[in-house]
This record gives C-alpha cells, sequence and structure tokens, in this order.
C-alpha cells in the first residue's frame, strides 16, 4: 500500500461499500419500524372502536379477536427483532465510515495525482498519516458481502465511464451492456482457455 493511487482505490471502494451498507441497513430498520407502527395502529383501531362500528365495517367479534391477537404478535416480535438485530445503529456505524473515507478522497484527491511516492515528502507523508488514522477503527465489512460490495463498487466504476461517453443512454441500458460485453469476454476467455478461474 505505498503507491498513492492504490490508497485512493482502496479508500473509494471502501466508500462505497459503507455506503451500501448504510442505506441497505437503513432500508431494514425503516420497513420494520413502519411494520411496527402498522401493527400498532391496527392494535388501537381494533381495541377502541365500538363493537356496533367493527359491525357495520363487516368484522365479527371473533374475526376482531383473531386481528388484535395477529397485530399484538406482530408488534412483540418486531419490537424484539428490532432490539436484538440493531440495523439502525449499524446503519449509524456505516454511515459513520463512509463519511470519514469521503473525507479522505475529498481532502487528498487533487494532490494524490501529481504527488510523487516519496516519504520525505511532506504532501505524501501527510497523506500517508492521514490515511492510516482515517483506517483506524472501521466497521468490519461482513466476509460473506465483501465480493459482492466490491463487484458492485467496480461495476459503478464502469457504469460512470460509460456514461460519461453516452450521456443521452439510460442508465439500465448501460448496466446491461456492461453485464452481456463482461459475460461475454468471460466465455471467450474460457474457451480460449485464457481465463485465470480455468
Amino acid at each position: 500500500m505505498n503507491d498513492i493511487p492504490s490508497r485512493q482505490r482502496v479508500v473509494d471502494q471502501m466508500a462505497t461499500a459503507y455506503s451500501v451498507l448504510r442505506d441497505r441497513y437503513e432500508r431494514r430498520a425503516t420497513i420494520l419500524t413502519l411494520t411496527i407502527f402498522f401493527a400498532s395502529v391496527v392494535l388501537c383501531v381494533c381495541t377502541f372502536l365500538s363493537d356496533e362500528a367493527l359491525a357495520k365495517a363487516g368484522f365479527s367479534e371473533g374475526r376482531v379477536t383473531l386481528i388484535i391477537g395477529i397485530a399484538s404478535s406482530i408488534v412483540l416480535f418486531a419490537s424484539i427483532v428490532e432490539l436484538s438485530v440493531g440495523w439502525k445503529g449499524k446503519s449509524k456505524e456505516y454511515g459513520l465510515a463512509a463519511d470519514k473515507l469521503a473525507e479522505y478522497k475529498t481532502r487528498f484527491r487533487g494532490k494524490n495525482d501529481t504527488v510523487i511516492v516519496n516519504p520525505n515528502n511532506a504532501d505524501e507523508k501527510e497523506s500517508i498519516d492521514a490515511y492510516r488514522e482515517v483506517m483506524k477503527n472501521l466497521p468490519r465489512i461482513p466476509d460473506a458481502q465483501f465480493l459482492k460490495l466490491k463487484a458492485y463498487h467496480l461495476r459503478k466504476v464502469q457504469v460512470s465511464k460509460m456514461t460519461d461517453d453516452n450521456v443521452g443512454c439510460p442508465v439500465m441500458v448501460l448496466r446491461l451492456r456492461l453485464f452481456w460485453s463482461s459475460l461475454t469476454k468471460f466465455r471467450k476467455s474460457c474457451k480460449t482457455g485464457e481465463s485465470k478461474w480455468s
């Protein structure tokens, strides 16, 4: 990890990974919270509406009791899950990591393109020290998700480059084009025996 472009690539890739994980856990936490809210509303409606009003709406006493039981179970189960998985906390933790890496990228983007690798160079030393500092105490990326996140980042970079050259083309079309070209290239390399995985 001695050359600056390598540090920038690592930081860029990790920033993408943490951003994806932040958004993923935020969505899960939001869905869980909305589920609790919805079940709570149903529970309140069935509990506080009069039997006459419920009967007019087509709900018999037995059905209302069943709905109350299901809604109560959902609220209890979802609340336990929310406390157990800690998705909100994970989302916040990954978000802070993404912000730290983004700050490093912004701070050293211009310098890293021109500074020659030299530990005695003040700018280079500052970059190395900042890199070591930003990498401290970052949350661990789950091993099972690492390769998928890396592949997502590399696809994002390629699609970004393709977008620069094809501004009017929908992003979905560019993604499909990238998928097809990558698949074709891989199949050809397998047939010719040039693939690293064969």
